[in-house]
């Protein structure tokens, strides 16, 4: 029963993986072996009110084996078998939010523009609550399995967003050295992702960038993926500055392709530079209509007619949050398609094609900062393995 269970809601996580858990969510007499994989599965606390998992339930969340357990009280073997049995039995109770139906693999990356609990200069006039449930809204809509995040205030911001998703991810954090206290975060569907390591690597004059390590199951297929998320330097920064920090990624970046063996390699983040400029020629290189750039890696949103932007300064759109890939095999360029995610809740003027429209504004400097959204919009990129 219990090796059925394992197989069935996989290994326990690595110490990478953070959960939002309490302290004495599990009975005391719960068996230790089953503890570690319990906890796994602890995303929603105990000390929330009881009372919003049945309403949450009606309306699309569905309970996690830990809470099921809770309920069940696992006072004795028996009542732990029954328990087990329903969660075998009746799958809709087993996971939060709406089984996985694509049929690529999704990626996306998205600034959520100083999105924090906490108060600083740079907080966003927006309330923390409508910027949470906004943001929450906004991700279950892209329906990604793996998410990078820059711009997160800190751990607790990123439990909330987290809680406040549909969909049942869990997520690496690490603090940077931003004075703002601007992290990164990965957000991944443990079904399909599985990391295995977790660094940060220095660049001068920049947060740290974020690299995963980890194995893709996908559909019968397994890949190798080294993951990247960064947030360059602004625009407001020296030019030489902004040199400096890009050559260091480009650095980090080849030194995976000779030292690791991977499928794929992703980065991704807010470059704060655009693919057309003469520094991003000189550091990445120049690219074809496809997208391949001279130094051998893939931005596929190249190859996507009629893309406006990521991020509106007055009335024009630059791209500056963007994918790229190294592949091993040249043939899986064909099978990636890059877009920038557009709603119409996400513009002030719901008309994402017209030189002024705008996303809707977090930062202070903007008047329209009532919506919960951030001033940048996501990218995504989906393939098949």
């Amino acid at each position: 029963m219990l090796f059925c269970y394992y197989s069935f809601y996989g290994s326990p996580p690595t110490a990478t993986t953070r959960r939002h858990k309490s302290k004495s969510f599990i009975p005391k007499n719960t068996p230790q072996h089953l503890k570690t994989t319990l906890t796994h599965y602890t995303k929603i606390s105990i000390y929330s009110q009881i009372g919003t998992h049945l309403s949450n339930n009606l309306s699309g969340k569905r309970f996690l084996p830990t809470q099921i357990y809770y309920f069940c009280g696992m006072r004795s073997p028996i009542i732990q078998i029954v328990t087990t049995l329903i969660l075998f039995t009746v799958p809709s109770l087993t996971a939060k939010g709406e089984s996985r139906t694509n049929s690529r693999v999704v990626i996306a990356f998205y600034n959520t523009n100083n999105l924090s609990n906490e108060s600083t200069a740079n907080s966003r006039p927006d309330s923390y609550a409508t910027a949470i449930i906004n943001t929450a809204k906004l991700l279950d809509d892209m329906k990604a399995d793996i998410v990078g995040l820059c711009e997160v205030g800190n751990e607790k911001t990123l439990q909330d967003l987290v809680s406040a998703t549909k969909t049942d991810y869990s997520y690496i954090h690490r603090e940077t050295n931003d004075p703002r206290g601007a992290d990164i975060a990965l957000l991944y569907r443990a079904d399909i992702l599985s990391p295995h390591k977790v660094e940060q690597l220095s660049i001068p004059n920049c947060r740290q960038a974020l690299h995963i390590s980890a194995t893709l199951l996908f559909n019968n297929q397994k890949e190798e993926l080294e993951i990247l998320v960064c947030h360059m330097p602004a625009k407001n920064n020296s030019y030489t500055q902004r040199k400096k920090a890009l050559k260091q990624l480009a650095q980090h970046i080849d030194s995976l392709r000779n030292s690791t063996v991977y499928d794929k390699m992703i980065i991704m983040g807010d470059m704060n530079i655009e693919p057309t400029s003469l520094l991003f020629k000189k550091i990445f290189g120049k690219h074809d209509k496809s997208g391949l750039l001279s130094s051998g890696l893939f931005l596929p949103q190249i190859a996507t007619p009629n893309e406006t932007g990521t991020y509106a300064f007055g009335n024009r759109w630059s791209a500056l949050d963007l994918i790229m890939v190294d592949s091993k095999t040249s043939s899986d360029i064909k099978n990636m398609k890059c877009s920038i995610f557009i709603r119409d809740y996400l513009f002030a003027n719901p008309s994402p094609t017209t030189n002024n429209t705008k996303p809707y504004r977090g930062a202070p400097r903007s008047r329209n900062h009532t919506n919960g959204f951030s001033d940048h919009l996501p990218i995504i990129l989906k393939y098949i393995p």
